[in-house]
C-alpha cells in the first residue's frame, strides 16, 4: 500500500515533517461525513465525498474498514451517533432478518479506495446495552436494552452473528472481520466473546483494552 510522507502543521508555526507513516488507525464515522458537508447519508455526493475521504485515510496507512453493526454504540456521546449499517428488523413473527445493503456499499468503497486488510464490526457490547432495531408491524424504531447476562442478549447475538457469518462467507469477507467488544467489563467482554467462539467466527474478537485482562485473569477462554 502506498504511503505518503506526513506532515503535521501547528497552529501558528511551521509544518514540521515527521517521516513516513507504517500504519495508523482511525475510526470512521459515514454518518458525520454527511452532516459535515449537509448531503443525504448514502447518497451518491455523500459516497464521492466518503472515497476522498478514504483514500486520504489509505495514503496515510490506515488498513481496516470500520463498519458499525449497532446504532450509536458509545450511547450517543461522540457529537454525531455512529449510524449502523445493518439494519436490524424484528419480523411479524419476532424472528430478526438483516439488511447488509449500506453494509456492504461502505465495505466496496473502502477496499475500492485502498483499505482493506480487516473489516472491523462495532459492537457486540453498546453502552449500557442498549440497542435499536425497526419493527416491521408498526414501522417505528425500538431501542431496548439487553445485558450480555439476559436471554434476550444470547438469543439474538446468537441468530445475528450466525446470519453475519453466512453473509460475510458469501462475500468472501470472512477471514478478514473481526468483531469488536472493547470498552465494557471484563465480565461483559467475556460473555460476548464466548458467544461469538460459540458461533465459529473464526478470529474470536478484537478484546481491545482488555485483551491483556483475558490472559492474565483465565490465562485461555474456557
Amino acid at each position: 500500500m502506498h504511503r505518503l510522507e506526513t506532515a503535521v502543521e501547528h497552529v501558528n508555526g511551521p509544518v514540521v515533517k515527521v517521516g513516513r507513516v507504517k500504519e495508523v488507525a482511525v475510526r470512521q464515522n459515514p454518518g458525520a461525513v454527511a452532516q459535515q458537508h449537509r448531503v443525504i447519508p448514502w447518497s451518491d455526493a455523500h459516497l464521492a465525498i466518503l472515497r476522498r475521504h478514504l483514500r486520504a485515510l489509505a495514503d496515510l496507512g490506515q488498513t481496516y474498514v470500520s463498519t458499525y453493526i449497532t446504532h450509536s454504540p458509545w450511547n450517543d456521546d461522540t457529537y454525531i451517533p455512529d449510524g449502523t449499517i445493518v439494519d436490524w428488523i424484528r419480523e411479524p413473527d419476532g424472528r430478526f432478518t438483516f439488511d447488509y445493503r449500506i453494509f456492504d456499499t461502505y465495505v466496496e468503497l473502502a477496499m475500492s479506495s485502498g483499505i482493506g486488510r480487516a473489516i472491523c464490526c462495532f459492537t457486540l457490547i453498546p453502552w449500557d446495552g442498549r440497542v435499536r432495531y425497526l419493527d416491521r408491524t408498526s414501522g417505528e424504531y425500538v431501542w431496548t436494552k439487553w445485558q450480555t447476562d439476559s436471554p434476550e442478549y444470547m438469543r439474538f447475538w446468537k441468530t445475528a452473528l450466525a446470519d453475519l457469518r453466512a453473509h460475510l462467507m458469501q462475500r468472501g469477507w470472512f477471514e478478514k472481520t473481526y468483531l469488536e467488544v472493547n470498552e465494557r467489563s471484563l465480565e461483559d467482554n467475556l460473555r460476548a466473546v464466548r458467544v461469538a467462539r460459540d458461533l465459529a467466527m473464526g478470529r474470536e474478537a478484537l478484546a481491545a483494552a482488555t485483551r491483556i485482562a483475558f490472559n492474565q485473569r483465565e490465562g485461555r477462554l474456557r
